[in-house]
Formats: C-alpha cells, structure tokens, sequence
C-alpha cells in the first residue's frame, strides 16, 4: 500500500495510472469496435460491457476484445468489400457489354448522345 500511495504522490506515476486505467481502454475500444459493420450489435455491447468490467481489469479486458475483433470483425469486414468490388466488376463489365453492342448498330449509339 505504501508503493502505491508512493507512486501517486509523483505526478508523472498519477498521469501513467490515469491514462492506462481511465483514458486508454474506452479510447482503445472505440477504435476496436470499427472493425465490425456498422449494423453490428456487438459494437454498442462491447462499449456498454467496459464499464462493468472493474477498472483494474479494463486493459487486459479491452487486449482480448482486439484479439476477437481481429479474427471476427475484420472477417466480416472483408468479406463484404469483397462482394461489393465484384458487384463493381460485374456492373463495369455489364456498361462496357452495353456500350459494345451500341457501337455496332450506330444508328442506336447516335440515339444515345
């Protein structure tokens, strides 16, 4: 207790402990949460859950919350980036079929101008 009381005393130990058990988790947090979707339940629950879990505990906490969203957010996350460049790809290559056919019939590609 005395190394505690010790360590509160310097400023610089006061500004650490603040930091690493106030400031750092919720900020950390926030930004793991980014990896999942936007319409992901788990984003609200995991800010709700930090502040019932006991402050000493919170960076320990908040390091295996970046473990899962590593592995599980991202996942998702690049699954559906995936799928949109080849809705992207599918759709260019349906313009470019398009606009191939108008230049063999010109009379249809003038109409289009």
């Amino acid at each position: 207790m005395a190394e505690f009381l010790e360590a509160i005393a310097s400023w610089p130990s006061l500004l650490s402990i603040v930091i690493v058990f106030g400031l750092a988790p919720g900020f950390c947090l926030r930004l793991i949460v980014l990896a999942y979707p936007r319409g992901d339940p788990r984003r609200a629950e995991l800010i709700a859950e930090l502040y019932a879990v006991p402050r000493i505990q919170r960076p320990l906490w908040v390091a295996e919350q970046l473990e899962v969203a590593l592995f599980e957010g991202l996942g998702h996350r690049m699954s559906a980036a995936r799928r949109r460049r080849a809705h992207v790809r599918a759709a260019r290559r349906a313009r470019t079929r398009l606009a191939e056919q108008h230049a063999q019939d010109p009379e249809r590609f003038v109409g289009l101008f």
